[in-house]
């Protein structure tokens, strides 16, 4: 989308393309054809610049819309803009979901910056989980462990998470394929990172890059990438 000519346009047909353009991007990086997370943090930062969330006069956001902003913008490195997104919009959200997504905010902040003691610390703070946050909460406890070094931790969670996963009635399928894609190589991954080989690593790194629908997508193939450059 041109962002130079939307002044142009008026609120309700800008609000309109921008959930558009978001929806398709968001697909996108579903199905891991190609990473479009600049352009959804661009979308949603014009969002909130021009304040469109309120064409309504609703003043509360979603917890979808929450978690993508912030993803987003971690995503692209946009640390100081995601605390004062953080810190600024955490009161639109509905109250009893303020405490225990500050904590998992700020756990997914220190993941970024690669404090991951902290981000379990937040994490260990978080008492109870809406359904959305505690697949993200999953996720980043097996990057966490994975970087720590603790491959038994991380196989022990990856576990727990593939019986949520085919116990969840709330999934779609299509979640649920991405997700279980996702476990797939994180095992794999796993596996090659305690006992690596270049040929195998070098397949793994192709099959990941030429999947579809396959949950973090991109992490997956930065850690494969990175086992392969080592050897």
């Amino acid at each position: 989308m041109d962002y130079e000519n939307s002044d142009k346009l008026s609120d309700p047909m800008l609000y309109y393309l921008l959930q558009r353009m978001y929806v398709f991007c968001i697909l996108e990086n579903v199905k891991g054809n190609i990473d479009m997370n600049r352009e959804v943090f661009e979308n949603y930062k014009m969002l909130l610049e021009k304040d469109l969330f309120n064409l309504d006069q609703t003043t509360v956001l979603s917890m979808l819309d929450f978690r993508i902003i912030l993803s987003s913008a971690l995503k692209n490195n946009e640390f100081e803009w995601a605390v004062n997104f953080i810190n600024e919009k955490i009161n639109l959200l509905k109250g009893e979901l303020r405490y225990n997504v500050r904590h998992y905010a700020y756990a997914v902040l220190m993941f970024y910056k690669n404090n991951y003691s902290e981000a379990l610390e937040h994490i260990s703070r978080i008492k109870s989980e809406a359904h959305p946050i505690t697949l993200d909460i999953y996720i980043l406890k097996l990057k966490i462990f994975y970087k720590l070094g603790h491959y038994d931790s991380a196989v022990s969670v990856g576990d727990s998470f593939r019986h949520y996963i085919s116990g969840n009635k709330l999934l779609s399928d299509f979640h649920k394929i991405t997700l279980i894609n996702f476990l797939k190589y994180f095992k794999l991954i796993i596996r090659l990172t305690l006992t690596p080989g270049k040929a195998k690593l070098v397949k793994l790194l192709s099959e990941i890059d030429s999947s579809n629908y396959t949950k973090e997508k991109k992490w997956l193939t930065g850690i494969t990438r990175d086992l392969v450059n080592s050897i």
